[in-house]
């Protein structure tokens, strides 16, 4: 069985996913709603375990497994949540990645602003090319959401799709009230699915 090896800042630590597993980079500015989106997607298959709203920035990298069960051919995703304050070395975590999921604050122009920046310098990204990104439009249902018009039109989405070398999707979400929690989970699997059968002898 193949393995996609993931090195983290420090050289001697060294983790390896198998095919059974998905290593999805989760990145995003500071208080976009990374940490409670992970905690959504791990209470999908586990209805008993209650989401936490209360959440702190995270400062470093945090490894998270998210259960994808029933599923015939694997059974858990690895999500790698990079906090926004580590913007300037998330390059160091796209090789090791085999999936993007970008998260952002739709009631703050300004953060679209700068995450549209930030999507336009990474998208090109050697480490980057070919693997799929999803952009999850995050805080939807609050009262001061952006018309999601507004939030194409400040983000240039157009041409962040055309910069983007692999699937580009958008996807809706809030992570405080679940809306769209398994679409994204959907995508994830999907995309599980679409490297396996790639790797599937011919």
């Amino acid at each position: 069985m193949s393995a996609c090896v993931c090195q983290g800042l420090k050289k001697n630590k060294v983790v390896d996913y198998d095919d059974d597993e998905l290593d999805v980079l989760i990145i995003g500015l500071e208080g976009a709603g990374k940490t409670l989106l992970i905690r959504r997607l791990q209470s999908l298959h586990n209805p008993s375990r209650k989401v936490n709203p209360q959440t702190f920035p995270t400062s470093g990298t945090e490894t998270s497994e998210i259960a994808c069960q029933p599923h015939p051919r694997f059974s858990k995703i690895w999500a790698r949540e990079v906090g926004g304050c580590m913007a300037p070395i998330w390059y160091k975590y796209y090789e090791e990645c085999r999936s993007l999921l970008f998260v952002m604050d739709a009631t703050d122009g300004q953060a679209a602003r700068t995450a549209a920046d930030q999507l336009q310098a990474l998208l090109p990204h050697e480490s980057l090319k070919g693997k799929p990104c999803l952009l999850a439009l995050n805080k939807i249902d609050a009262a001061t959401a952006l018309p999601r018009s507004e939030l194409d039109s400040v983000m240039g989405l157009p041409k962040l799709m055309d910069m983007c070398t692999g699937r580009f999707d958008v996807l809706e979400v809030s992570a405080l009230e679940g809306k769209n929690d398994w679409a994204v989970l959907a995508w994830l699997v999907e995309g599980k699915e679409s490297r396996q059968s790639k790797l599937q002898p011919s």
